[in-house]
């Protein structure tokens, strides 16, 4: 239980889930609710699911199939599952609903103790961990702290979990802006040089993330997604990292040509510009950028390319239109006159939820007022 808060162990909730709702049919089952025809439509599904997921499982590529060996876990739970809706159908025919209640019980608490993950019946409790305290942050990150531009970090070994992404604001490759788009995972995929086909089996074998080897560190795709620190557990033997800082187990490096957030491109004369641009304010849903006087280029924001992100010109106040860069990064093309590009994001589905709140809100209210005043105004005529 110690464990759940990583996604590596999404499994439990999904385990506790089912449990809770197994509880919640087995009161049903011994107060006589369910009848045998509906747990026999039940297995009938479950039986369809499972014929169907054992023929996508043998006509399936290795490497998905080693997909499912490594989530032989669920199967398990399946097999548990069927195993429960058949004890039921015994127990309404043969109307021995104590008995296999008590079988129904017994398989939830196997299912809770014995299909791991972090809830076992040797697995120690922390109740300190319980208090959403976040833990102190390493002594190692202080050069973090010093460095105020954005970059991007990774870790190898165990010194730097994934969730140190959310717990100090580090921007973690590994966990990309916590999705995986496709085009940074073919990003990754240049990096490490597998296929695409591949990227599951990668991404469950690395440990439910992405991540560089050692001896891709010098790719040049890593300078341009701004890769500048390097946490280890071991000495990294790798040209053009430096080693920053160190402890007594772990090693901090840095990458100096890693690139900065933002920069302007000019085909025309095939120059890479880092001084033309600098971020003025960075914001999860809003990036100002000053300008110093550029025109006819492009900007790159080294953000990830989403629906959803607006961009807008200052003194201008005119909007811009955001393009795709090399399919992970944000682009705008700059016009004479522009002194700032601000992004924003202001999706479409929030607007329309909160046209939509506003509007139920307003009709409520009115509908509120007019059955107040009628009724207050009915009684009124009533007195007189």
């Amino acid at each position: 239980m110690n464990q759940i808060r990583s996604v590596q162990y999404a499994h439990f909730g999904v385990l506790f889930s089912i449990s809770m709702l197994a509880g919640f049919g087995l009161e049903q089952f011994l107060k006589k609710r369910l009848s045998a025809s509906q747990y026999a439509l039940g297995l009938s599904w479950l039986l369809f699911i499972t014929i169907f997921s054992l023929t996508c499982f043998l006509l399936s590529s290795q490497d998905t199939a080693s997909y499912y060996s490594y989530s032989s876990r669920w199967l398990g739970s399946f097999i548990l599952l069927l195993i429960a809706v058949g004890i039921g159908v015994t127990g309404t025919v043969l109307r021995k609903r104590k008995i296999a209640g008590v079988l129904l019980a017994f398989l939830v608490l196997v299912n809770l103790l014995y299909f791991k993950p972090g809830f076992t019946p040797v697995a120690k409790i922390i109740p300190q961990r319980w208090r959403f305290q976040n833990p102190e942050p390493l002594s190692l990150l202080a050069p973090l702290h010093e460095d105020k531009s954005l970059y991007r970090i990774i870790g190898f070994g165990k010194v730097l979990s994934d969730n140190y992404n959310l717990l100090y604001r580090l921007n973690d490759l590994r966990v990309y802006e916590a999705l995986y788009p496709e085009a940074y995972v073919r990003m990754i995929a240049e990096i490490e040089g597998f296929a695409m086909e591949h990227a599951l089996v990668q991404f469950l074998k690395s440990g439910w993330h992405f991540t560089i080897s050692e001896k891709n560190l010098t790719h040049p795709l890593l300078n341009k997604l701004g890769l500048k620190y390097l946490f280890s557990d071991y000495e990294i033997n790798s040209d053009g990292w430096e080693l920053v800082n160190r402890t007594s187990f772990y090693f901090l490096y840095r990458n100096p040509n890693a690139w900065s957030r933002v920069w302007i491109k000019n085909d025309f004369i095939r120059r890479i510009d880092f001084e033309g641009a600098q971020i003025k304010s960075y914001l999860p849903d809003q990036v100002l950028i000053r300008l110093n006087n550029i025109e006819n280029a492009e900007l790159i924001l080294a953000d990830q390319y989403a629906v959803g992100w607006k961009a807008i010109s200052f003194p201008s106040r005119s909007q811009r239109r955001i393009f795709p860069e090399e399919g992970i990064f944000r682009k705008v093309a700059l016009k004479k006159g522009d002194q700032e590009i601000k992004f924003y994001y202001q999706p479409w589905g929030f607007r329309i939820g909160l046209y939509f709140s506003l509007t139920s809100l307003a009709l409520f209210l009115s509908g509120t007022g007019f059955g107040f005043f009628r009724k207050k105004f009915s009684s009124a005529g009533l007195n007189v």
